[in-house]
């Protein structure tokens, strides 16, 4: 624990060489800039035990690299967007009646999503807490 503060900047979307954001166990706060989806290398996002608010973004499902996404431990509210769902990669889709192979390369997905009434939603999600 590190005891970092503040929030993640927009301007995240600047940085495109970006491979891991991991600010775990910290108290950054603030929502997940929309922005992040611009990040087409980014392989891991560290963020959980801090105090990040709001909905997951749906530019998240842009990171077909993306490998790894932790959430829990924070105030983050609605559903998993299926765009993130579709990065794993067992994920499929019916489009003019056929199924087509989908998504990227999530292998791990964790967010609070586990009780009768979960701040997140997920039905792809492989580990709940909370």
């Amino acid at each position: 624990k590190n005891e970092l503060s503040g929030s993640l900047s927009s301007n995240i979307g600047n940085m495109l060489n970006l491979v891991d954001i991991r600010v775990s166990r910290n108290r950054f706060d603030g929502t997940i800039p929309s922005e992040i989806g611009t990040l087409s290398r980014l392989r891991y996002i560290f963020i959980e035990d801090n105090k990040m608010t709001g909905a997951i973004p749906s530019e998240i499902g842009n990171l077909i690299d993306l490998e790894e996404m932790r959430l829990y431990g924070n105030e983050f509210i609605g559903i998993m967007p299926d765009s993130v769902c579709n990065l794993k990669s067992s994920a499929t889709a019916k489009t003019a009646g056929s199924t087509v192979a989908m998504g990227g390369h999530l292998q791990f997905l964790a967010s609070d999503c586990r009780g009768d009434t979960p701040e997140v939603q997920c039905n792809c999600c492989d580990n709940c807490r909370r």
